[in-house]
């Protein structure tokens, strides 16, 4: 039986400049399915979706608080198929094929936690015990995550379910190993190895320019 793959991502009040390089990069490398779900979209970037043979999921309400409620709507689609990328869309930009693989994965940017000061607060949300453990690990981006839809669904699951912001939450449950039971195996990647996250990339700390 062929394995059932998807990218996917959602699209709440975005247009198709904001798709547009997304779409059409995976679209290159990626033969299997691309889900797109959201509320609407202008007609043209319909269009393009169309062209793309990308699955257009619309008119649902955009979640509030928006970061966290946003997981729910990967949930039914992810029970449709065996692996996943699910990834932002107005950021992403693919240059190869994805190769998806069992268990969760996920990718270091290139700082500590410590140094950034959205994301201390996003760990320190869930107790200074906890920042305290893991400050010193990279963070993780929630921007780009992958793997079988089973440990995929326990993420989506836990960060619905957990007061916070979704990249405080993954980075905690990933360096605090909260599912045990649920991923089996995780595997990280050192920052441009699978994903290259440029948010932090070549940032002066010391003048605070880039």
């Amino acid at each position: 039986m062929d394995t059932k793959q998807c990218i996917m991502g959602v699209a709440f009040g975005l247009t198709k400049d904001d798709l547009n390089v997304f779409v059409k990069s995976a679209r290159r490398y990626w033969e299997n399915d691309i889900v797109i779900i959201g509320d609407s979209l202008p007609q043209d970037a319909l269009d393009m979706l169309s062209q793309c043979d990308v699955i257009w999921d619309g008119g649902h309400e955009r979640p509030a608080p928006f970061f966290r409620g946003r997981w729910a709507y990967y949930i039914p689609h992810l029970l449709r198929y065996d692996l996943a990328f699910i990834a932002d869309l107005k950021d992403v930009v693919f240059q190869s094929t994805p190769i998806l693989e069992r268990g969760l994965h996920v990718t270091e940017e290139d700082e500590p936690i410590w140094r950034e000061g959205y994301n201390t607060e996003w760990v320190k949300r869930h107790g200074e015990d906890v920042f305290e453990r893991i400050k010193d690990c990279p963070i993780l981006c929630a921007g780009t995550v992958w793997g079988d839809s089973t440990s995929l669904v326990a993420l989506c699951e836990l960060i619905g379910k957990t007061e916070g912001m979704d990249q405080g939450t993954l980075n905690v449950a990933v360096r605090d190993k909260w599912l045990r039971d649920k991923w089996r195996r995780v595997v990280v990647y050192h920052n441009s190895y699978a994903v290259w996250t440029l948010g932090l990339y070549g940032y002066d700390w010391e003048n605070q320019v880039m």
